[in-house]
């Protein structure tokens, strides 16, 4: 007979343990970097060393200058949702030999984090950016993101110009996120560990208000020229940095072990997501991508559209009914400026401020740049096809879609945790946050197992095809991207030999 775990009386010991966090300095530059089109920074694990991947963070003080109209007005740009959108390309080198190499990361990790943080666990990211709407002026009190240029210029309002901010990077995608529950890498073992980030360029990470004063979000800056501003907005990361937890385990058998299994030919490995993707041609809606690789593994497809001129205004005004006494959209507007100058006259309303706030209150909206928007609503019917295969066996419908994304994400019969509380109805999700998904893999809490598709003789071929709604505009405004998640193993042999099996 056996008991739950928790019923057990057994004590274990793990002797002469102790455990530090060291910070990392760049390697490529003093720590302040201004952005106005992609740079890159780099750390070096510290060597030699036991450390916790999975705690590996960056740091920095995240600002913006503001564009500046003809006429001198302030015109405030302020940071995407997710600090990590700022992660254009991710990289990791190890002994020399690149062991993952992610390209649009931040698109694939705002996939992921969508489905990952509801209200609940995006209340613990405070240094994540999880509502870019959350602003507040020099006073301290909440004032919102979405303010119309006179507001900005006033006084007490002077701290909205810019978006300023302490932020971190965590809880990264791909070999930064590990797998199997093994989390910890002997740089010892494996010589010197390099961590490369280029970062996003201006244009796809920074929003701002409408021309017209009406808030808005998505229109581009720096690299996409603002036809009304003199000066282009740009972002800034000071005193960046990056920590990384290290232990140590002088017991005299841990390290004597590893050495021992090394001297007889078994690898240390590590397990972690391999990522890969593919972009079509601008659509109306009828698309086909086609991807080929060969792995020991292919675990998930994901198919997205994003919109090709995004740099195209995506409206945050308030519904007309969701203030009190509002019988227009003018109407609304017009409220919603009166409370920003009047709070106490409005202290039983709902301020509509932040992104949270317009979420639970019905908005729907994408609440990021227009870059990171992922739309849907003008698709008809999805098909996946595996080496020929359906995969599902029948066309899906945009319910089918959502409902399957459910179930290869592993959250369908979830009841504690919640998705992004932007995705507040099914017609949010279809214009703002629409995801396409085919699961290779068996979905499970153990990760140790690798159990995709095993192609590594013969190229898999993957192929996801979609057709246009009837009705839906013949516009070419889309444009079709998949993605393949894959799980890869780094073997590390003795004298450092690293062996990477995709």
């Amino acid at each position: 007979m056996s008991y739950p775990k928790n019923l057990g009386n057994r004590i274990q010991y793990l002797s002469n343990y102790n455990t530090n966090t060291v910070k990392l300095n760049p390697d490529n530059n003093s720590g302040t970097i201004e952005i106005t089109s992609s740079n890159k920074v780099q750390f070096t694990f510290p060597p030699n060393s036991l450390v916790d991947v999975s705690s590996f963070s960056i740091y920095a003080d995240f600002s913006t200058e503001e564009a500046v109209v003809a006429n001198d007005v302030s015109r405030p740009h302020y940071l995407t949702r997710y600090t990590n959108s700022l992660i254009r390309r991710l990289t990791v080198e190890i002994g020399g030999q690149t062991i993952s190499d992610i390209e649009d990361y931040n698109k694939i990790q705002q996939i992921f984090s969508d489905y990952q943080f509801g209200i609940e666990g995006s209340s613990k990211k405070l240094l994540s950016n999880i509502d870019p709407l959350d602003k507040r002026n020099i006073l301290g009190v909440q004032r919102g993101g979405l303010k119309p240029l006179s507001l900005v210029a006033g006084t007490w309002n002077s701290s909205l110009r810019y978006d300023k901010r302490p932020i971190c990077l965590s809880q990264f995608l791909g070999w930064l996120g590990g797998g199997a529950g093994v989390k910890y890498i002997d740089t010892q073992l494996t010589g010197n560990v390099k961590v490369t980030v280029e970062l996003a360029p201006a244009n796809n990470v920074l929003f701002r208000a409408n021309q017209d004063g009406v808030a808005g979000l998505g229109n581009p800056v720096a690299d996409i020229a603002d036809a009304d501003c003199t000066t282009q907005a740009k972002y800034k990361l000071e005193n960046l940095y990056a920590t990384i937890k290290k232990v140590s385990i002088d017991d005299g058998v841990y390290f004597a072990s590893v050495s021992q299994a090394l001297a007889a030919g078994i690898p240390f490995e590590y397990k972690y997501n391999g990522f890969y993707q593919t972009k079509g041609i601008a659509t109306a809606g009828d698309s086909t991508l086609r991807y080929e690789l060969m792995s020991n593994s292919v675990d998930l497809v994901l198919l997205t559209f994003s919109i090709k001129d995004y740099e195209t205004a995506v409206a945050v005004l308030p519904d007309a009914d969701l203030l009190e006494g509002s019988n227009t959209v003018a109407d609304a507007a017009a409220l919603v400026t009166q409370y920003n100058e009047n709070a106490h006259i409005y202290a039983g309303t709902s301020p509509l401020l932040n992104a949270k706030t317009l979420a639970t209150l019905g908005k729907m909206n994408c609440f990021c740049s227009g870059y990171f928007k992922r739309t849907g609503g003008m698709i008809d019917t999805v098909k996946f096809y595996v080496n020929g295969e359906r995969l599902p066996q029948y066309d899906m419908k945009n319910p089918q879609v959502y409902n399957q994304l459910l179930i290869d994400m592993g959250i369908h019969d979830d009841t504690a945790n919640g998705i992004y509380y932007g995705i507040n109805s099914f017609d949010s999700w279809k214009e703002n946050y629409w995801v396409a998904s085919a699961r290779l893999s068996h979905v499970s809490e153990d990760d140790s197992f690798i159990s995709g598709f095993n192609s590594s003789g013969v190229p898999l071929t993957i192929t996801a095809e979609t057709t246009k709604l009837t009705g839906a505009p013949n516009d070419l405004d889309y444009i079709p991207q998949m993605f393949v998640m894959t799980s890869e193993v780094m073997q590390v042999y003795s004298g450092r030999q690293i062996n990477r099996v995709k």
